[in-house]
């Protein structure tokens, strides 16, 4: 099929190629319940150049197909406001930096040693350093882990990755010109970088809000998502002006969107794009494997990719210690960043066009880091299980103690996660004088509770072993407080699986998370949303006029619906006297017998 890529018949074609490849493919991969982003890969491997050559032009796919990052990398920063990138500079700009320089320089050794010259050593190691950003936060967003300890320690370096590449991409010319103060152009660089970055945020923080008001008064969504579209790709567009990635750019302005009223709506109206562009950035990474150079070079090419893998993985793991996070995070940490990243592939096009980098170590390398792009979801496996064993053999020890502490608790109450609403909980368990046991899975939050709350323990809450020794059995009820949707699912699961008998009530985000559940097996349900929302309508009915007992009839009614009036405003539907709307997510499970404690 040789057409020209620029021919609108024959971007048709490919289109049309690539979405019957993305559907085929991807649908099976999830019924073998194994990771779509490995199924994107197989697609472009299977109608590659390399494979049933429907399409052969992957570098230009490749280009266009980089645009997914950057709608990627603008959905993190919508769930990350500057306040909280602030308390992760710690790990961004210590933790970060440590693992970019202390892996260049080792990986460049490693290639001298192997006979490299030193320029093209240097490249090579310093792009090897890098971390794919695609391939690790999509893992996050699929597994829900973005806001978890080790999610929010390995966002914090990628961030940190994506700001070297601007040193990266600068040391080319000044190698292949030998001459100038590198440690000065180097430093200039990185000035303008920053000052580029500053210069945005501050324009965005004075225009952004007024600007989205503006547009979102005329009422008109195909304007509010075009404006979406403008600010993602503008801000990626203006800081690769300035010589910066435009994932970058996108992630600023994420961040500055964040912090307004539009957050949840420019989430929603962004979705697709991302999610069709970035499985066409995973396709574009399959096409672009060379099978025939693979297999010439197999022994070789394997050997390099455990190198590459294993020297990052204990790097990162011993960086991640150093800086006080728990063997569980540092694993965890060190094997999703293990693999090579996609701005690799931009670095060693600029080298080889330089003439730093000959175009057959070009072709093993890339060979190389997009390989551990295709482990990278094994590599999350194994960072689980081992992670759960080492999180297990450390609290075993403290299983003894556990139990000795809570033998004398009856009628308890069980807390599972003590973050804000767990001690929240506590706290007015407390003034009642009413005993608690609470388990949360991030040490450090546990080391600081304990010196204000008793029997706060580390543990994970889905452990049978755990939940016995915390004296579950003989509780009153079990409170789960996580705000992770999948772990405050597993938990409740866990619990009613465990322990039948025991009333568990949970916290949802809103009536999609509480169907979920409600699935799982929870008793009774808040979703913190809809129930902040209750109080405020009474609090304006009370501003009102009206009177206490009538509003607090109301909102026990609509408690008592289950809170069905938002699925007739969801899908539009009018409610029917003898056809309530069903629940707008989940199945329609039977109501079980649940006998509780007296």
């Amino acid at each position: 099929m040789e057409q020209a890529v620029d021919s609108p018949q024959s971007l048709i074609v490919y289109a049309l190629i690539l979405l019957a490849a993305a559907v085929v493919v991807v649908t099976l991969f999830r019924r073998l319940r194994l990771s779509p982003v490995l199924g994107y890969l197989g697609a472009g491997m299977a109608i590659g150049p390399y494979g049933l050559q429907l399409v052969n032009d992957a570098e230009s796919l490749a280009h266009f197909s980089e645009i997914g990052i950057v709608f990627l990398l603008f959905t993190i920063g919508l769930e990350l406001s500057f306040e909280r990138l602030n308390a992760l500079k710690r790990y961004m700009l210590g933790l970060g930096s440590i693992q970019v320089v202390v892996t260049s320089a080792v990986f460049t050794g490693v290639a001298i040693l192997c006979g490299l010259p030193f320029e093209s050593a240097l490249v090579a190691g310093s792009a090897l350093s890098l971390s794919s950003t695609a391939f690790v936060l999509q893992l996050f967003m699929e597994r829900g882990e973005q806001t978890t300890r080790h999610g929010r320690v390995g966002i914090s370096v990628l961030l940190m990755q994506d700001l070297a590449v601007v040193p990266m991409l600068t040391l080319v010319p000044i190698l292949k010109s030998g001459g100038g103060n590198v440690g000065m152009l180097v430093a200039q660089a990185m000035g303008i970088a920053l000052i580029a970055m500053t210069a945005m945020i501050l324009l965005g923080r004075l225009i952004m809000r007024p600007l989205y008001r503006w547009v979102a008064s005329s009422r008109n969504q195909e304007v509010f998502i075009a404006m979406t579209l403008l600010v993602a790709l503008g801000a990626g567009w203006l800081t690769s002006h300035f010589g910066l990635s435009m994932a970058l750019g996108a992630f600023l302005a994420g961040m500055l969107l964040s912090e307004t009223e539009f957050r949840h709506q420019v989430e929603s109206d962004i979705r697709p794009f991302r999610g069709l562009l970035l499985g066409l950035f995973f396709m574009s990474v399959g096409m672009m494997m060379e099978v025939p150079l693979l297999f010439e070079n197999l022994w070789l090419i394997i050997a390099l990719l455990l190198v590459v893998v294993t020297v990052k993985c204990i790097i990162l793991t011993i960086a991640a210690r150093a800086f006080n996070l728990t063997w569980g995070v540092a694993v965890r940490v060190g094997l999703l960043l293990a693999q090579g990243g996609e701005f690799a592939f931009i670095i060693f096009g600029v080298a080889a066009k330089a003439g730093l980098m000959d175009e057959h170590i070009r072709q093993l390398l890339l060979l190389v880091v997009t390989l551990s792009m295709v482990v990278t979801p094994l590599l999350a496996y194994l960072a689980g299980r081992l992670a759960s064993r080492i999180d297990r053999s450390q609290t075993v020890m403290d299983l003894g103690r556990v139990r000795e502490e809570t033998e004398h608790l009856n009628q308890h109450v069980l807390i599972a996660g003590f973050g804000r609403v767990g001690q929240t909980i506590a706290h007015m368990l407390d003034m009642k004088h009413i005993k608690y046991v609470a388990l949360e899975n991030d040490p450090m939050l546990v080391q600081r509770a304990q010196a204000f709350y008793s029997h706060v323990y580390f543990g994970d809450a889905t452990r049978e072993s755990i939940l016995e020794a915390a004296g579950t059995e003989r509780a009153s009820i079990a409170v789960v407080t996580l705000n992770n949707p999948i772990a405050a699912a597993h938990t409740v699961a866990a619990l009613r699986k465990h322990f039948p008998r025991l009333h568990i009530a949970a916290r949802a985000y809103d009536n999609t998370h509480a169907a979920a559940l409600r699935e799982a097996g929870a008793d009774t349900i808040v979703p913190e949303t809809i129930e902040a929302s209750l109080i405020l309508g009474k609090l304006v009915l009370r501003s009102s006029g009206a009177d206490y007992e009538s509003c607090q009839m109301l909102t026990d009614e609509i408690r008592a619906t289950g809170y069905r009036f938002l699925d007739m405003l969801v899908t539009g539907q009018e409610e029917d006297e003898h056809h309530p709307p069903a629940p707008s997510q989940g199945k329609t499970r039977k109501p079980k017998k649940v006998v509780r404690k007296a």
